[in-house]
Order: structure tokens, then C-alpha cells, then sequence
């Protein structure tokens, strides 16, 4: 069930249109810019986009440009988890694991998740509760709840990829918000507009 979701909503994602795809991307990137959630954030981070996925590009560039601390998920496929790396320039970035755009190891500089104020999470889809279902490695369930219990945990997805028909199961953690061309999905009362 949970491996047909993913890949009927993922086989959507990667025939969308690629002027689709940069459109819907480019007003969840403005919409996430305008939250005073954002705003308020001083360390970010944000997963680097591949393949069908929202392109963050435009979230990278302004965390970069504001002077806000970027932070980027590395994935240790060796121990199914992520590190963490602050990025300090978009061309430090270079295909790593599975071909997600991570710090090259000489551009690697440890972050903790602790640093973190906002955490950007990728997904096949997610449901109206928060729950998401990823890639299949586990890896954000193993790290979420690593962060602060302060920090704000946001899906950033494409409004089709919402569906009703997620079953949690004991280990998902489910995101704070979610976030699509077209809604704002609060899963638990937080302070998010100024």
C-alpha cells in the first residue's frame, strides 16, 4: 500500500511539466519566504532539490543572500542517517548519495540539529495530519526528532501530492506544517503569521 502511494504519486511528480514544475515551485518558495516563521529563523535548513521535487533553489538563494545560516542534510547511507553541513555558497554543492545535491567532502562543516530554527522536509506526499511518506530510507523519522522542540518542521510539496490514504505507522514523525502552491496546512497550533 504504502510502496504503491509513493509510486504512483512520484511517477505524477516526474511527468509534471518543467515550466509547471519552476511555476508551482516559485509561489511555495514565495509563500515559505513571506511566513514571519522564516522571517524569525536565523538557521535553516533546507533539503537541496533533485529530480521532480520542489525546486528550493529560490529558498537557498535567499537564506544565502539575507545572511541566514544554511544548513543541508548529507545522506550516510552507511548508517541510514543524516548529518548534517552549513553551506556557505550554492557551488559547494555536488551530486552525493542517491544524486541529491550535498556539500562536497572538502566543503563539509558539521552542524548540529540543535543549531536548527526551521527544517524544510521533502516527501513523496503527506496527508492533512503531517504525515508523510518519504523515499523508503527513513532517514528525516530518525532525525526529526533530534531537533528542538522549539524548531518548526515544514513539508514543502505540491498540492497533489496531499492524499487522505497515509496510515502512520509507530515511528513516523509527522511535520508542523505543510506547505503547497495553493494552502497552508498547520498540523499543530503554531505562531506562523506576524
Amino acid at each position: 500500500m504504502k510502496e504503491d502511494l509513493r509510486r504512483t504519486i512520484l511517477s505524477k511528480r516526474d511527468s509534471m511539466d518543467a515550466a509547471d514544475n519552476k511555476r508551482l515551485s516559485g509561489t511555495i518558495c514565495r509563500s515559505l519566504i513571506a511566513l514571519s516563521a522564516y522571517e524569525s529563523s536565523k538557521t535553516i535548513m533546507c533539503f537541496a532539490s533533485f529530480r521532480s521535487e520542489v525546486n528550493t533553489g529560490i529558498i537557498i538563494k535567499n537564506i544565502l543572500d539575507r545572511g541566514k545560516r544554511l544548513v543541508v542534510p548529507v545522506v550516510d547511507i552507511r548508517t541510514k542517517s543524516l548529518k548534517l553541513s552549513y553551506v556557505n555558497s550554492i557551488g559547494d554543492l555536488v551530486p552525493g548519495a542517491y544524486g541529491i545535491p550535498e556539500p562536497s567532502p572538502s566543503s563539509f562543516r558539521e552542524a548540529s540539529p540543535e543549531d536548527i530554527d526551521l527544517v524544510l522536509v521533502p516527501g513523496a506526499c503527506f496527508n492533512l495530519k503531517g504525515y508523510r511518506i518519504g523515499y523508503g530510507g527513513g532517514y528525516y523519522d530518525k532525525f526529526l526528532p533530534e531537533i528542538r522542540k522549539d524548531a518548526l518542521s515544514l513539508g514543502l510539496c505540491f498540492d497533489f501530492q496531499i492524499v487522505s490514504s497515509i496510515e502512520p505507522e509507530k515511528h513516523d514523525i509527522p511535520v508542523d506544517i505543510v506547505l503547497t502552491e495553493k494552502r497552508m496546512i498547520k498540523t499543530k497550533a503554531q505562531p506562523l503569521e506576524g
